[in-house]
């Protein structure tokens, strides 16, 4: 899919629910016991945790960019929702209750500040275009990052990843 294409989709209400939600799983997921980025949070307490999240994203779609209320109520309803509904059909019935692969990178003690920063833009759902793509830039920069064997000083392949970061940031409207 090209950029520009995801950037139109992430503009429209549906894409900014179905983006929240796909952030609301990835904190979650990140708070379970298998990551030692964050502190556990007890299944019983996910759902409620969605819909907080779910909340936290719909203010601040409405504050950010002065989306009218019912577009904020939308996104802080219905991505909830869909972040649950999508975790039990693709983990519960298609994966039968195996969890996605966390990367290793993300089961180490800390989080990458790209990583950080992209959760903190794609959060947000409706930030302008530039902060969208600089989102894409660093989360596609944390996915090679994670797959550098060993430490990111050490990786044989950070100049040429750095390099393509800073291509994909200029690339950015």
């Amino acid at each position: 899919m090209d950029p520009t294409e995801l950037l139109t989709l992430i503009e429209t209400p549906a894409g900014r629910i179905a983006l929240t939600a796909w952030a609301i799983n990835a904190v979650v997921r990140l708070l379970k016991e298998d990551t030692r980025i964050l502190p556990t949070v007890p299944a019983a307490h996910r759902r409620a945790l969605a819909y907080g999240l779910g909340l936290v994203a719909g203010a601040v779609q409405m504050v950010a960019t002065g989306a009218p209320w019912s577009t904020a109520v939308k996104v802080a309803l219905l991505s909830p929702l869909v972040a649950i509904l999508g975790h039990h059909l693709v983990v519960d019935k298609l994966r039968g209750g195996r969890e996605l692969p966390v990367p290793q990178a993300l089961k180490a003690r800390t989080l990458p500040t790209s990583t950080i920063i992209s959760l903190l833009f794609l959060v947000g759902c409706g930030g302008s275009q530039r902060q969208a793509c600089y989102g894409v830039a660093e989360t596609k920069f944390a996915a090679s990052v994670a797959a550098c064997p060993g430490a990111w000083e050490d990786c044989p392949e950070r100049e040429a990843i750095l390099a393509e970061l800073k291509k994909d940031q200029e690339a950015c409207p």
